[in-house]
């Protein structure tokens, strides 16, 4: 992994980390830039913007935001591959208590961090995800969560797939500390979906509550037509599938995991939704599993 960092205006110790990983979409970047730039929480806070290998005008594009950005801002390059492996990146270098992350296509509300704040006031909160409207109404209705209801998850309980998202997701830093970071096998650009998920599983059974908390809001522009949905489809059931049987290898998680299964997969066929979504999360499990039996396998020639 190469990393390269350029520092600007860093100040005191911020309140609040927020991370934004971008891959070739310079265009939407620039409206999720000056978004940000918008926001004036009453605390100190930080960006960290991580290119995560593109090859577009997105380096021009952070070059040309850094000096119009009235707080501490860090941008750094992050060669490997993934959603996971980028905010791992950037986690090394923030100095938030709360790390927040948004994507790309984003574009924030100017209330964003204070709200997301004030979610954390609550000391036994570890996680969280907040509302995803749609930008776009041509836009297939994909990888949102519009609603105004909260729902809070108690230390120890799995979140159910789909409530949290990491177009809108923060944490704070001694959960994750105390969880484990990110996994790189999974998030947009590695072999599986879900890493915001996957990480708040472990954040819950870490003894910290959360949820879905709607007051945070960012708007999503994903671009994404009906045509593209059953690609989409098979993608983030492929990615389940990988959190569940990652889950099922854990002792502290299995059973906990193996409940939450059964309870969405009865969810499929007593709602009559698509029993394409059972077999395809069922194919990533096997072959997240697959993947861990390839890299055991590997390392055992290695010892030899």
């Amino acid at each position: 992994m190469t990393v390269n960092s350029m520092d600007h205006r860093i100040e005191a110790k911020p309140a609040v980390t927020l991370i934004v990983c971008t891959r070739d979409r310079a265009d939407k970047l620039m409206y999720c830039l000056s978004c940000i730039r918008r926001m004036s929480p009453p605390f100190e806070w930080e960006l960290l913007i991580v290119d995560n290998g593109s090859t577009d005008d997105t380096a021009g594009v952070i070059e040309r935001f850094m000096p119009t950005f009235p707080h501490a801002c860090r941008t750094l390059y992050v060669s490997e591959p993934g959603n996971g492996a980028g905010r791992n990146a950037a986690i090394r270098l923030s100095r938030g208590d709360i790390l927040a992350f948004t994507d790309d296509d984003c574009y924030v509300e100017r209330d964003f961090l204070k709200n997301v704040e004030a979610v954390f006031r609550d000391r036994s909160v570890g996680y969280m995800s907040g509302r995803i409207y749609l930008y776009d109404a041509t836009d297939y209705p994909l990888t949102i969560n519009e609603s105004a209801r909260p729902v809070p998850i108690r230390a120890g309980r799995i979140p159910g797939g789909g409530l949290i998202q990491g177009a809108n997701f923060a944490v704070r830093r001694a959960a994750l500390n105390a969880a484990g970071w990110f996994d790189p096998e999974f998030g947009a650009g590695a072999r599986f979906t879900g890493e915001d998920w996957e990480l708040a599983i472990r954040i819950s059974a870490a003894g910290w509550s959360g949820g879905y908390f709607p007051k945070p809001t960012v708007w999503h522009h994903h671009g994404r037509k009906a045509n593209d949905f059953p690609r989409h489809f098979r993608s983030y059931a492929l990615g389940e599938g990988a959190v569940y049987a990652k889950g099922l290898l854990s002792a502290e998680l299995r059973w906990r995991v193996l409940y939450q299964w059964i309870k969405s997969a009865a969810g499929d066929i007593l709602k009559r939704r698509s029993l394409r979504h059972i077999v395809h999360v069922i194919l990533g499990s096997i072959q997240y599993w697959r993947m861990r039996a390839g890299k055991r396998m590997a390392g055992l020639e290695k010892i030899r």
